[in-house]
């Protein structure tokens, strides 16, 4: 996921890696799978998406594990948030703000 996101707006490590305060070489490791992300770097990933960090964590879970309630909610979620990685555009998953 952190890999496509860069790649979809052409962002360099180091340029992604300073938006999240995180070194380049952890984001590597993200990257390649090699390190799950602390809720810190979820955090601010969903920041800069301006999304809510539950939709970061939902990308993770394994749907078949799920009740079928569950998992169809969660396939659900994972593909509109597959659909916004695939168009750059998050703007459908943007949290709404109270005025």
């Amino acid at each position: 996921m952190f890999r496509r996101l860069r790649e979809a707006r052409d962002l360099s490590q180091e340029n992604v890696a300073r938006r999240l305060a995180i070194s380049s070489s952890y984001l590597s490791l993200l990257e390649r799978g090699k390190r799950p992300p602390t809720m810190h770097v979820i955090r601010r990933l969903a920041d800069w998406l301006d999304i809510a960090p539950g939709l970061l964590l939902l990308q993770s879970l394994e749907p078949e594990t799920l009740e079928p309630r569950q998992r169809a909610l969660v396939e659900e979620v994972q593909r509109e948030f597959e659909k916004a990685l695939s168009s750059n555009d998050f703007t459908s998953l943007q949290r709404t703000r109270c005025e």
